[in-house]
C-alpha cells in the first residue's frame, strides 16, 4: 500500500484529548492502532523513529558493492541493515551471555526487516506445558484473532493437521526446492513420519494479496522488502489506521516516562522527548497503551518511578522487567552429494523453505522440557564464506567451491528458552543512552534445560543431513546456541493473580486501570515457534477489549 508519509506534528497536539496513546508502531502498535481507529476511537502513535522509504533497504547490493563486503554481522553493525538499527541501545551483566539486542526505531519497528516467519503457538504452548507457567488464556480464546490476523496479513502456508503447529487462513504455500525434496523424502523414508517436513509459514504475498506486489523470491527479507510483497505494520496496518482519519501519528518522539494521576490508580500524560530539537512534549490520552517491544516497555515502566510506584510505574508486583524469555539458535551446513557438480541455477526462494514440527510437543524429552522446531533451507547464500571449511587451495579449491555451491544445505533448530529468576532486564546504573536515560541492562546465561536441548537438537539436525546424503561443513562438539536478540518477549507478564504479574489476561495493568501493554512483553512464557503472529493477535485481542472499557467508561 503505497502512501506518503505526513509531517511530524507541532506541538498543538499536546492541546488535545485522545482516547487511546500507543507507544511504538511495530508489530502490536500497528495492529492495535488499525483496530482502535477502525471503531471509531481518535489514536495518537508515538513513534521514536521516522518513516523508511523502501529505497533505502539494501535488498539487493551486492557484497562487493559495501564496505566490509557484507562480512560484518550483529544488529548496529550490519553492512545491510545496521544503519536502521540503534547502535548500541542496551548493556549486559559481564557475568552472563553478551546479548546482541536488536531495536529499530521507525515506523513499523522490526517488523520492517523480518523473516516473516508466522507461526501460531498450539494448544500446549498456553496451556497444560508441563515446564514453565501456563497462560491465564487457551489457544481457543486466542483462535478468533489468529484468523483475523492471517487473513490481514497475508500468511503463505499449507494444512497440515499438526497440533504443534494449527493450521490458519492461508495463501498458497511456498515451494519446496529441489534440495529440501530430496531432504524431506529422506526423512520420511529413514526416520518416520514425525519428521514430515513442509514449507515454512510466511507472511509473504505468494499471490496478490493487501493491494501488496507478490513476491519475486530475492531470498533477503531480512534485509527489508523493497517491493512490499512482505507484510510490514508500516505498508498495512499503520496506512490503514491513517486511513481512517482517527490516527495521528507522531515520529521522533522519545517516550521517557509515563505519569500518575492524582488518583494515584490511572496514568495520566505521557511525556516525549523530540529527538532532533531535544524539547519536551505530553500527550494527554484517556487511555495508554504500550506497544514498543518487551525491553522498551519495560523500561519506560521503570523509569516512570513515583512514591505510590517507587519501583516503577504497574510494578507493585515486583515483575517488570522479570521473566525474560525468548529462542535459541543453531544449526549445521553441509552440502548433498547428490547435487554436487550440478548447474548454478537462480532457485526461487524467500530464504528456508522447510520446516518439521517440534518433535517432542507432545511428550517431553527425558533430558530437557519442552522443545524445538526445525528448519531445512536448501537456497544459495550469497557470501559463501562457509565453503572456507573445504580443504585445498588455489586452483583446485575454486573447483571446489563451484562443485559444492550449488549442493549447499542448511539444517537448524530454534528452541524455547525457560524462564528462570536469574534471567531478568533492569536499569544499568552508569551507562545512557544519547538522551541521557538509562540503558536497559541484560542478566542472562543458558541453563542446563537450553543446553540439554542444544545438544540433542544439534544431533537430530546431524541425523536429518546424514540421511539425505549430505556432508557436514562444520562440526561442533560443544555448541553454543545463539540468543535471540529479535524476538524478546517476557518482561510484563500476563496472569491472573497481580502478585505474579503484571497485566491481566485482557492486557490490562492490575495496578493502572487506564495502562495497557499489548505486545509480546506480556507473554506468560515462551514456545520454539516465532512469536510475531502471536504479538499480533494479542495486540487485536487486546485492542478490542480496550476499545469496549473506554465504550462503557470502565477506564
Amino acid at each position: 500500500m503505497s502512501l506518503t508519509p505526513p509531517p511530524n506534528l507541532p506541538p498543538v497536539i499536546e492541546r488535545e484529548l485522545f482516547d487511546v496513546c500507543i507507544i511504538g508502531s511495530g508489530a502490536a502498535g500497528g495492529i492495535a492502532a488499525k483496530e482502535l481507529a477502525e471503531r471509531g476511537l481518535r489514536v495518537v502513535v508515538l513513534e521514536r523513529g521516522f518513516w523508511v522509504s523502501p529505497t533505502r533497504f539494501r535488498t539487493h547490493v551486492m557484497p562487493y558493492q559495501l564496505p566490509y563486503r557484507g562480512f560484518r554481522e550483529g544488529h548496529g553493525t550490519s553492512d545491510y541493515t545496521g544503519f536502521l538499527y540503534a547502535p548500541h541501545p542496551s548493556t549486559s551483566n559481564p557475568a552472563g551471555e553478551e546479548i546482541d539486542y536488536a531495536l529499530l526505531p521507525a515506523v513499523g519497528g522490526k517488523t520492517l526487516l523480518w523473516d516473516a516467519f508466522s507461526w501460531r503457538f498450539g494448544e500446549h504452548d498456553f496451556q497444560g506445558r508441563t515446564a514453565g507457567d501456563d497462560w491465564p488464556i487457551t489457544y481457543q480464546d486466542l483462535a478468533p484473532y489468529y484468523d483475523r490476523a492471517e487473513r490481514f496479513m497475508g500468511v503463505s502456508g499449507s494444512r497440515e493437521g499438526l497440533a504443534a503447529v494449527p493450521d490458519g487462513q492461508f495463501l498458497k504455500p511456498l515451494t519446496l526446492r529441489c534440495g529440501e525434496q530430496i531432504v524431506r523424502e529422506a526423512c520420511v523414508a529413514k526416520l518416520g513420519p514425525a519428521y514430515r517436513m513442509f514449507p515454512v509459514r510466511k507472511a509473504i504475498n505468494t499471490e496478490p494479496h493487501g493491494g501488496r506486489a507478490v513476491c519475486h523470491y530475492c531470498g533477503h527479507c531480512m534485509r527489508g522488502c523493497d517491493v512490499d510483497a512482505k507484510y510490514t505494520s508500516a505498508n498495512s496496518a499503520i496506512p490503514a489506521a491513517l486511513a481512517t482519519g482517527r490516527l495521528t501519528l507522531v515520529t521522533g518522539a522519545l517516550v521517557r516516562e509515563i505519569t500518575l494521576r492524582p488518583d494515584g490508580d490511572r496514568a495520566g500524560d505521557v511525556i516525549f522527548l523530540d529527538v532532533q530539537t531535544r524539547q519536551e512534549h505530553r500527550i494527554h490520552a484517556r487511555a495508554v497503551a504500550l506497544a514498543c517491544g518487551s525491553v522498551e516497555d519495560a523500561r519506560i515502566l521503570l523509569l516512570s518511578r513515583s512514591s505510590r510506584f517507587p519501583q516503577g510505574l504497574a510494578n507493585s508486583s515486583g515483575w517488570v522487567g522479570k521473566n525474560l524469555v525468548s529462542e535459541m539458535g543453531l544449526g549445521i551446513f553441509g552440502y548433498l552429494e547428490s547435487l554436487v557438480g550440478g548447474p548454478v541455477v537462480n532457485d526461487d526462494g524467500t530464504g528456508t523453505h522447510g520446516a518439521i514440527a517440534n518433535l517432542y510437543y507432545d511428550k517431553n524429552s527425558p533430558d530437557f522440557a519442552r522443545g524445538y522446531g526445525l528448519y531445512v533451507g536448501a537456497q544459495r547464500p550469497q557470501i559463501p564464506g562457509l565453503l572456507r571449511a573445504l580443504e585445498g587451495m588455489g586452483k583446485e579449491f575454486k573447483k571446489r567451491v563451484r562443485e559444492v555451491y550449488p549442493a549447499l544445505v542448511y539444517v537448524g533448530a530454534a528452541g524455547e528458552i525457560l524462564s528462570h529468576a536469574e534471567n531478568f532486564v533492569d536499569l544499568d546504573p552508569d551507562q545512557r543512552d544519547e538522551f541521557g536515560l538509562p540503558l536497559p541492562r541484560f542478566h542472562f546465561r543458558f541453563h542446563a534445560n537450553e543446553l540439554a536441548m542444544a545438544k540433542d537438537a544439534l544431533d537430530k539436525c546431524a541425523s536429518i543431513l546424514e540421511v539425505a546424503g549430505g556432508v557436514r561443513l562444520a562440526a561442533y562438539e560443544t555448541p553454543r546456541p545463539d540468543f535471540d536478540g529479535e524476538n524478546l518477549v517476557g518482561l510484563a507478564r500476563m496472569g491472573d493473580d497481580p502478585r505474579t504479574s503484571v497485566v491481566n489476561h485482557y492486557n490490562r495493568a492490575h495496578d493502572v486501570k487506564n495502562l495497557w501493554v499489548l505486545d509480546g512483553a506480556s507473554f506468560t512464557s515462551y514456545a520454539e515457534k516465532n512469536p510475531t503472529l502471536t504479538v499480533v493477535a494479542v495486540a487485536m485481542r487486546a485492542a478490542h477489549y480496550l476499545a469496549e472499557a473506554l465504550r462503557k467508561s470502565e477506564v
